[in-house]
């Protein structure tokens, strides 16, 4: 049963992440229905395609405290948000797709990812990102999430334990 349902919730996942990029790319937030489906399939996945919700449901609560933890210590730091809460609700949902061992590597893909992005912009326009400027992260995490996932599905990522 399970392989026959697999390919639904990977469209499912496909068509939130879709959803995702698209709303944060235009209006900066992250929507909480967009969250909670996140959440609502990904706990879904794990009961009836993993037969681990409990696995789901830690990497879900995992996902939300450390990025809410690095917001905090962000703002305690430089006296201002940096991640903002559709990020931090984001990796609820995401957490209980990857599971809490699939945190690390997805927050450090998305990192890279949207180094890489506003790297490539400052060669192209020349222009360098200023103090304040709010980059929307929700696309990183997005196709980090989707890497992170793959990478586990197909057991071809020896730091994503299976």
């Amino acid at each position: 049963m399970t392989a026959s349902i697999f390919p639904l919730f990977f469209m499912a996942l496909i068509g939130i992440l879709g959803s995702v990029v698209c709303v944060d790319l235009r209006y900066r937030k992250i929507t909480n229905i967009q969250n909670l489906l996140l959440l609502a399939v990904g706990l879904l996945f794990g009961l009836f395609v993993k037969n681990d919700v409990a696995s789901a449901a830690m990497g879900a609560i995992a996902g939300g405290v450390i990025l809410f933890g690095i917001r905090q210590v962000h703002l305690s730091l430089r006296g201002q948000d940096g991640i903002g809460f559709g990020d931090i609700k984001f990796m609820i949902g995401a957490g209980a797709w990857v599971g809490w061992d699939g945190i690390a590597p997805l927050l450090l893909i998305a990192s890279i990812l949207a180094l890489l992005a506003v790297g490539a912009g400052t060669l192209v326009t020349g222009d360098t990102l200023k103090i304040g400027h709010k980059l929307a992260f929700g696309p990183f995490l997005a196709l980090a999430l989707l890497t992170v996932f793959l990478l586990h599905e197909w057991q071809v990522a020896p730091w994503i334990p299976s």
